[in-house]
């Protein structure tokens, strides 16, 4: 999932626990976003503050991005 620029990616470890925070721009992880269970869908709200997704846990959260 891109954020509105583009350059910013949020990529499911889908048996990693996490999400990866990509820089889209030269291709590199920024950031490792800790999750409970294994996350698969992500879905990233229109103002960009929040990034949804669910796990294996059968759960469905929403992580604030303000203090990524």
């Amino acid at each position: 999932m891109f954020d509105r620029t583009g350059t910013r990616a949020y990529v499911s470890i889908q048996y990693g626990d996490g999400i990866a925070v990509i820089d889209a721009t030269n291709h590199s992880m920024m950031a490792t976003l800790p999750v409970p269970g294994d996350p698969f869908p992500v879905l990233l709200a229109a103002s960009g503050s929040i990034l949804y997704f669910t796990t294996n846990e059968d759960r469905l959260y929403g992580l604030s991005l303000r203090s990524e």
